[in-house]
């Protein structure tokens, strides 16, 4: 794919794609993505390859799919916004979002989530 020449790219934003699960493998290439916001499009589920990205410190899902919650970010210490609202995850909100220390927005909403 032509976009996977887009190696320095910090910022990508996405709405309406309709793209497809998974997400498809260029998506790999964007290491140095600071902010992915991805809305109304059709995968499932966020690829755990995010997670190696250190410099992503923004992850908005929004209007969509995603079905579970994508507990690798609970190793992203370093993640400041995490936006998953309005998907179809139904799940309890995991106890390790506490233990990011730097997430300064997180909205969840419009989801099947439940506490403990």
């Amino acid at each position: 794919s032509s976009l996977s020449a887009l190696s320095e790219l910090r910022s990508l934003k996405l709405k309406g794609f309709e793209i497809e699960n998974p997400l498809p493998d260029f998506f790999s290439d964007f290491t140095k993505l600071e902010e992915i916001s991805l809305s109304g499009d059709s995968f499932e589920v966020l690829p755990t390859y995010f997670s190696s990205f250190a410099s992503l410190q923004k992850i908005s899902v929004s209007n969509g799919n995603l079905r579970s919650f994508p507990f690798f970010v609970c190793e992203m210490s370093w993640l400041t916004s995490l936006v998953l609202s309005n998907n179809k995850i139904n799940s309890t909100i995991p106890s390790c979002i506490g233990d990011l220390s730097q997430l300064g927005k997180l909205k969840l909403n419009g989801n099947g989530f439940s506490g403990e």
